[in-house]
């Protein structure tokens, strides 16, 4: 499935079978300072920094959607932020959300050969247009694992790996 992202609110108030479609969104490209209910303006949700390293930051990261237990409203904020910016993925997959959840905190971290640690902001479009440019069939195979197709949009532009 092709999944045109300027034809997603059709899309998604016109299937009723969503469970398999999740939304990634940037927490760093929302406005924290509005004390904002999440939850409430966007889905029931999981933070991928939660329980990590970087918990302190947890607002900031990656945030899961599952877009099937959305409501009208929470998917209409959620594709009002899409076209407002650039910050959010969507995932199709058949893994449950904590399955799903673990299988992106993998994909967070990179090694260095210097033995450094990085993340890898894959959740951020610009970083997931580039990154998947140059990664190898190895790389996207494994990058893939559990996952059908990552749709997003950049620039207007509709992108699906």
């Amino acid at each position: 499935m092709i999944l045109d992202l300027r034809k997603l609110e059709a899309y998604l108030f016109n299937n009723d079978e969503k469970k398999d479609l999740f939304c990634l969104l940037d927490g760093a490209q929302l406005e924290h300072e509005k004390n904002l209910d999440i939850e409430h303006i966007y889905g029931k949700c999981l933070y991928i920094f939660k329980g990590t390293y970087e918990e302190e930051a947890y607002k900031y990261g990656p945030i899961l959607f599952d877009l099937s237990v959305s409501n009208k409203e929470q998917l209409v904020s959620l594709i009002e932020l899409m076209n407002a910016k650039d910050s959010m993925i969507f995932i199709k997959s058949n893994l449950d959300i904590k399955i799903l959840n673990n299988k992106l905190l993998e994909n967070l971290y990179l090694k260095f050969e210097d033995g450094g640690v990085g993340i890898l902001r894959f959740y951020d479009p610009r970083v997931l247009k580039r990154f998947s440019q140059i990664m190898t069939e190895e790389q996207k195979d494994q990058f893939m694992d559990g996952i059908e197709a990552i749709y997003f949009m950049l620039n207007n532009v509709s992108y699906e790996i």
